[in-house]
């Protein structure tokens, strides 16, 4: 076990349990680009301490009643299937190269990125109740999306499906959006962690490390985000995540930077603004 990857693990595990923002884009590039692990490992590393890490968050949500259980269900059902399909096709482009994997990576964490920035671009505004009666295909057309992207690449239950979820039901704000994301990550993290042993590569140590830290970063970050203002995290995470998407798809350092800094600026002006 890695003591430096716990106390990383820990620290992302805060962020997420605080503002719901998936852990997959943040634990997967550190696990390729700070403790050198291929695509494929840190992959499915994510995917299966995720089984452990989002139920723990999900559960401190559902005691504070911080849950929607009507959005979260058609989610799930949709989500479940498409996170083994994607697992399976993740587990294929593996044995592959790592180099295919990683510019797959990339681009679904520009999409999260940009994902993002419609969700807070969508800030205070207000819907008509009914939301999981009146969009429930749009809930399932969102859950299929992002199960699949993250069994294929460990982003989507948090970062794409909070995007989504924000865009949909903009009623729902603060812990009730976290938690609602954060339960139906739960539930279609089972099926990811199933597909990434059955199809990927797990890195064993790696994935118990991200468990030791994240465990309680997760539960802290959960009962503190009634407290946190968690729109402050999303600058930084928009220039971070911006930044290593581009160099996974090959960008060079100045196109890295350049986005880097329009992501983080657009994010904080949409943050500032609301």
């Amino acid at each position: 076990m890695n003591p430096w990857l716990v106390l990383a693990s820990g620290a992302v595990g805060l962020v997420v349990g605080a503002s719901g923002t998936g852990g997959g884009a943040l634990i997967t590039p550190m696990l390729i680009s700070i403790f050198g692990l291929h695509a494929g490992p840190a992959i499915s590393s994510d995917l299966l301490a995720g089984m452990f890490l989002r139920p723990a968050g999900a559960f401190v949500h559902a005691r504070s009643k911080s849950v929607n259980w009507r959005v979260v269900w058609p989610l799930a059902v949709a989500g479940m299937p498409a996170a083994l399909l994607g697992a399976a096709l993740g587990g294929h482009l593996g044995h592959q190269g790592s180099g295919l994997l990683r510019r797959v990576l990339g681009g679904v964490l520009l999409a999260a990125v940009a994902g993002g920035l419609l969700r807070s671009s969508r800030a205070g505004l207000r819907g008509s109740g009914g939301v999981a009666a009146r969009k429930r295909g749009l809930f399932l057309l969102l859950g299929g999306l992002s199960g699949g992207t993250l069994g294929l690449s460990s982003v989507g239950a948090g970062s794409l499906a909070l995007a989504g979820l924000g865009l949909l039901a903009p009623e729902m704000e603060g812990p009730m959006l976290v938690g609602t994301d954060l339960a139906q990550g739960a539930l279609v993290s089972l099926a990811a962690a199933v597909g990434a042993v059955a199809f990927g590569e797990v890195d064993w140590a790696a994935a118990g490390s991200l468990v030791a830290g994240g465990l309680p970063g997760v539960l802290a970050g959960s009962l503190l985000s009634s407290r946190l203002r968690s729109r402050w995290f999303r600058p930084g995470l928009a220039g971070l995540i911006s930044y290593t998407a581009l160099s996974y798809l090959g960008a060079a350092s100045y196109a890295r930077l350049g986005v880097a800094a329009v992501f983080l600026g657009l994010q904080a002006t949409l943050v500032f603004r609301s």
